[in-house]
């Protein structure tokens, strides 16, 4: 709403608080939150929509950006090692997806001084995981094998196939979504 002087149209003064109360009744009566929500000022509210906006980055890949809004608005999400590794294992595929010299360099670096450090201490698992994001690193390469070398192939290839089959998931789109949903519960979990 406006109103018009000789100048052309001039807006009214509103109030922030009064609109933020607006916006609460609405998102109450459409049932897009619960009542509870509206007794604390809001501030669950903004805690629902940092853990919206960070499954949102992560679900694109985006996991720095990801990582900066649970740090700024859930930074006890940040307790949990076993999250965390997952987080940074993700931006390291993330980084290899870019299929550039530099996000090589980029995922290298994270490998290094991000990811390795917490592959020990994170979880049983977790050392078996990151070797296993280590060879997303590796392109397998296709040589010229005389025939011994071919039997040992088959020998292996049923293993081989069952990495191959693993590094897939551990990559694949549907990981990152299914680490994305992990995330917003977590978060939501985290603040009530």
């Amino acid at each position: 709403m406006h109103t018009r002087s000789e100048g052309g149209p001039q807006l009214l003064d509103v109030s922030c608080t009064v609109l933020d109360a607006l916006v609460l009744d609405y998102l109450a009566s459409a049932d897009l939150v619960e009542d509870a929500l509206l007794g604390g000022g809001g501030c669950q509210l903004v805690s629902r929509l940092a853990a919206f906006a960070a499954y949102e980055q992560l679900y694109q890949g985006n996991v720095c950006n990801a990582l900066a809004i649970v740090s700024k608005f859930c930074p006890q999400v940040l307790q949990d090692q076993r999250l965390v590794f997952k987080l940074k294992r993700q931006q390291f595929i993330e980084l290899l997806r870019q299929c550039t010299t530099a996000g090589d360099a980029a995922a290298l670096a994270c490998a290094r001084e991000e990811l390795a450090p917490l592959a020990l201490d994170a979880y049983p698992e977790a050392y078996l995981d990151f070797k296993r994001a280590m060879l997303l690193l590796v392109q397998p390469q296709q040589q010229e094998q005389g025939q011994h070398e071919q039997v040992e192939q088959q020998q292996g290839q049923q293993q081989q196939q069952q990495q191959q089959q693993q590094q897939q998931q551990d990559g694949s789109v549907q990981a990152r979504h299914r680490l994305a949903e992990v995330l917003q519960h977590t978060m939501l979990q985290e603040t009530g």
